[in-house]
């Protein structure tokens, strides 16, 4: 047999001996148990997952009292970074105001959870003898998108109530 060709097998062989041998850059001193996974890894080409919303601000801001009816309504409005809620809650008497009581992200169930009370304002005077309509807008921002479902609830002097639920399109 001539001995270039040997050689040139023989060196052939080694490298893919030596193939399995390699580091892949984990100095954890695994023993080669994982060579599988780290393949798999290596090769995935699945698009990245989205980060889940995540609120960074809520903010409620009174935009009128005034007499009127037990009104409970609510709608909302899918921004890029933030929920905008509009709504009318009632309150007994136009002494009163509308607060945020709670605004909780549920970032496994992709949802926002949003409630507005009435509470005592605290501006001195008399008012009118009547059921106050108090409207309001509530802004959610969030970091890196908004949540799938919003559900607002008004709690009143009747307790509490959903007024409104809607899924972002």
């Amino acid at each position: 047999m001539n001995r270039r060709a040997v050689l040139t097998q023989v060196a052939g062989l080694s490298g893919v001996a030596l193939a399995g041998c390699v580091s892949n850059g984990d100095d954890t001193g695994g023993g080669g148990s994982g060579d599988e996974t780290d393949e798999q890894t290596a090769t995935n080409t699945e698009p990245p997952t989205e980060m889940p919303p995540r609120l960074t601000d809520s903010t409620i801001a009174v935009q009128n009292v005034d007499c009127g009816q037990q009104v409970s309504e609510a709608t909302v409005a899918f921004e890029s970074d933030r929920v905008v809620i509009t709504g009318t809650i009632w309150a007994p008497d136009p002494g009163w105001t509308a607060t945020l009581v709670d605004a909780a992200s549920k970032h496994e169930a992709d949802k926002l959870d949003v409630t507005v009370g009435v509470e005592e304002s605290d501006e001195d005077g008399m008012v009118a003898q009547c059921i106050a309509e108090v409207d309001y807008e509530v802004t959610a921002t969030f970091e890196s998108a908004v949540p799938g479902t919003v559900t607002v609830t008004h709690e009143t002097n009747d307790g509490s109530e959903s007024v409104a639920t809607a899924d972002r399109e």
